[in-house]
């Protein structure tokens, strides 16, 4: 079940209980909300994308305050995208069609016609951009040495139903994972595979590496996460992370930061490369899908499917999203209807007050109910601008509508008239209390 959470309600930062990650939501101003499948992130951390499953690729280039769809790589189902360390190159994979390339950020998209229409799963790239790897079910691994302009079936590879694919920074040491199968590496681009069966055969589902490539870890459906700090070679389950559906790891560039998420189930975060973990309680638990990291991996951002995307900052000042900001699309005009995020349960938490609050500073309460009409919302927010006008009234009365304008302000029918007196209501009683507070005399007041 989702719980709608005004934008306003979320000004104040998220604390993180077992460390110090402070957590906000930064998918608000996507309208409407998307099924997430796939994110990443630029080296620094404020150059974004998410894929949906059944939608747009959406890009931020403002650390997640804003987000604009790029209706140019068209309403897909997606599988997986990637970005190169400076975010301008972007990949992006069709769950049954072609792989797409954006070499300006996101802004336009070409098909990769040469590598055909697969079931793709999985996609890599180099920190230039100029090496891929991708790979699809029951197909060959398909890599390109020439930031997409040709691609190359690694016959090699073999034909297998791979689940996630990995890079190091420089494209040469390459890692895939199979479903209920191996752990494979290739130290040649791609050229030559190794089954690595110290790993074992599991149901795997993702991966990660270190910039190097030395670093990395596995996860997969109902199990263990693995880890390897030898390219490969051996490797090691972590029991403290728990047996869970694991979906996606995301690792800093040294690899000792790491993120990985779980289907209904914590964040989970580990400081020293995976030998213990910890979940990220003030996150929440959600339909978690995917995880990405900025380069040094302080900077965290987790989608779930349930269209929730929030983002995780180390440090004691937290990164917030400001509520009076007004973002806009690719046009330039304002992103209307952002005041409600549909958000899993328990990611925030609200306080009385700020549920109070909500309430009187967001008309939006009604914008998703199904049973109000599009001009009984308009009514209703006119309702309210009159209430809050009257209370807000100046000592020479300017703010005070006159009767006659206020007649025209039908009030909405239905449930409407009902969320519109408790707002009005819940709006004075606020006021009044902090009128009182302000201006009550004490014993002693001259």
């Amino acid at each position: 079940m989702a719980v709608l959470i005004p934008v306003a309600a979320l000004s104040a930062p998220v604390m993180a209980l077992d460390d110090s990650y402070q957590w906000s939501v930064i998918g608000g101003t996507i309208n409407p909300p998307q099924p997430w499948v796939s994110t990443t992130s630029s080296a620094d951390g404020t150059k974004l994308a998410a894929a949906s499953s059944s939608g747009f690729v959406y890009v931020s280039t403002d650390s997640g305050l804003s987000w604009n769809p790029q209706v140019s790589a068209g309403d897909r189902h997606w599988s997986a995208i990637t970005s190169s360390a400076d975010g301008t190159m972007l990949v992006a994979a069709e769950s049954n069609g072609f792989i797409y390339i954006s070499a300006d950020s996101g802004l336009t998209w070409n098909p990769q016609v040469s590598a055909g229409q697969r079931a793709w799963r999985s996609i890599g790239l180099s920190t230039d951009g100029s090496k891929l790897i991708a790979a699809a079910s029951n197909s060959s691994i398909f890599t390109s040495i020439n930031s997409g302009a040709i691609w190359t079936e690694q016959v090699a590879s073999g034909s297998r139903d791979w689940t996630s694919v990995v890079s190091s920074g420089d494209g040469s040491n390459l890692v895939a994972a199979v479903s209920n199968g191996s752990i494979y590496t290739s130290a040649d681009s791609g050229v030559t595979w190794t089954a690595q069966d110290s790993a074992g055969q599991h149901r795997w589902l993702t991966l990660a590496s270190s910039l190097d490539g030395t670093k990395l870890v596995a996860g997969a459906d109902d199990d263990f996460l693995y880890v390897s700090t030898d390219s490969g070679l051996t490797w090691n389950p972590q029991v403290s992370a728990g047996q869970r559906a694991w979906k996606s790891i995301t690792s800093s560039t040294d690899g000792s930061k790491l993120f990985a998420v779980a289907d209904t189930d914590f964040i989970y975060y580990s400081a020293d490369g995976g030998m213990t973990w910890a979940p990220q309680l003030d996150a929440g638990q959600s339909r978690w899908v995917s995880a990405t990291s900025s380069a040094d991996g302080t900077k965290a951002v987790v989608a779930s499917i349930d269209t929730a995307i929030i983002r995780g900052v180390l440090g004691d000042s937290p990164e917030t999203i400001p509520s009076d900001e007004s973002p806009t699309d690719n046009t330039g005009a304002p992103v209307i209807n952002q005041g409600e995020i549909p958000v899993p349960d328990l990611i925030v938490p609200l306080t009385p007050i700020q549920q109070l609050l909500s309430v009187i500073s967001t008309p939006t309460v009604l914008s998703s109910h199904p049973n109000i009409s599009d001009s009984q919302k308009d009514d209703a927010a006119d309702s309210r601008d009159t209430a809050m006008n009257q209370t807000a009234a100046t000592g020479d009365g300017s703010n005070i509508r006159s009767p006659a304008d206020q007649e025209t302000a039908t009030p909405a029918e239905d449930g409407g008239n009902l969320l519109i007196t408790s707002a009005v209501v819940a709006s004075g009683a606020v006021l009044a209390t902090i009128a009182y507070l302000l201006f009550r005399r004490h014993p002693g007041d001259n």
